[in-house]
């Protein structure tokens, strides 16, 4: 009997991106399942768009509910006209660059002293560090080396840089902080109120074993009251994509073993979604050591093996077992 084919989920990504436009202020899992139709259940819109948000297409925030919406584009950074440099040229009179400028009891109004000083004998001599006017570079025996060599303008007593002193321009649009390279993290905190079989538990123990193996965790999502959680690592030089699916909580009105089924096939699905994306990547759907999941995933083996999927499993004490 042939398998049921599951909806593309290029268009379901394209109709969740679409209705989000639609909807600003943000939808829930719950309400893109209902406006997706088709039977889709909220764990599975619940994995798409946990995927979305790795890929920076969308964010979810707030807390029960959790809001699925776009993320806000990056301010762009406004170029400023640069200002002129002053010139300023001072008089014969004027002090030196650098000169000391202690403030005199009652300078006067500056016509007063301009007056004063057009007063003084023609012979008095310039202080030596002035700078000369265009008209007396001519006249001070400088080379003609020198005259052709443009003088650095002052600024309020200041030299301003030259333009091969001054930092290039970053271009208009490259964005304040650029993103760097994965960085390493540690391995996800475990909840000692919870069974250890319940997904927050399952990928801490996943995190540790692969941190005692020698692998560097590159991803660890935290976030979110879903049925899975994600892990990315690298581990013998290669990229390893891990699905995390834990067991579902006693007392529900559903069988836990119904559950479970349902999470199986999410899981499933988010792995395919992953081989698509990381083609030479390893793919991993982590899964506690019980029987029902073994049991699924004998059943599905052949749909694993097509997608290129490997499945561990892991016990109380840390300890993971491959199918």
């Amino acid at each position: 009997m042939a398998l049921p084919v599951s909806p593309d989920p290029t268009d379901r990504r394209a109709a969740v991106l679409r209705m989000l436009e639609e909807s600003p202020d943000g939808l829930t899992d719950a309400a893109l399942a209902r406006q997706l139709g088709d039977g889709v259940r909220p764990q599975t819109v619940n994995q798409l768009c946990r995927r979305l948000v790795a890929e920076g297409a969308l964010e979810r925030v707030g807390t029960r509910p959790i809001l699925n919406r776009l993320p806000a584009p990056p301010p762009r950074k406004v170029r400023r006209p640069r200002k002129p440099a002053a010139v300023v040229v001072p008089d014969e009179g004027a002090p030196a660059p650098g000169a000391s400028s202690a403030p005199q009891e009652d300078p006067g109004p500056a016509p007063r002293t301009r007056r004063s000083r057009k007063k003084e004998p023609a012979t008095a001599s310039p202080p030596a560090e002035a700078v000369p006017s265009e008209q007396n570079a001519s006249t001070t025996g400088a080379s003609p080396a020198e005259k052709a060599t443009p003088k650095a303008p002052v600024v309020d007593g200041t030299p301003a840089p030259q333009p091969e002193d001054q930092p290039e321009d970053q271009p208009e649009d490259q964005p304040e902080d650029q993103p760097e390279s994965p960085a390493s993290c540690g391995p996800p905190p475990y909840d000692a109120l919870q069974a250890w079989s319940r997904v927050v538990n399952v990928q801490s123990l996943v995190a540790g074993w692969l941190v005692r193996r020698g692998a560097t965790l590159r991803w660890a999502s935290v976030d979110g009251t879903g049925p899975a959680r994600d892990l990315v690592a690298s581990l013998d030089g290669d990229d390893v994509h891990v699905e995390v699916t834990g067991w579902p909580a006693d007392g529900a009105r559903t069988h836990p073993t119904t559950i479970a089924g349902d999470w199986f096939a999410a899981a499933e699905h988010a792995a395919a979604e992953r081989r698509r994306a990381h083609p030479r990547a390893r793919i991993v759907i982590a899964l506690p050591d019980t029987r029902r999941y073994r049991s699924l995933t004998e059943q599905r083996a052949t749909s694993l093996d097509g997608a290129r999927a490997e499945v561990w499993f892991v016990d109380a004490a840390g300890a993971v077992h491959a199918r």
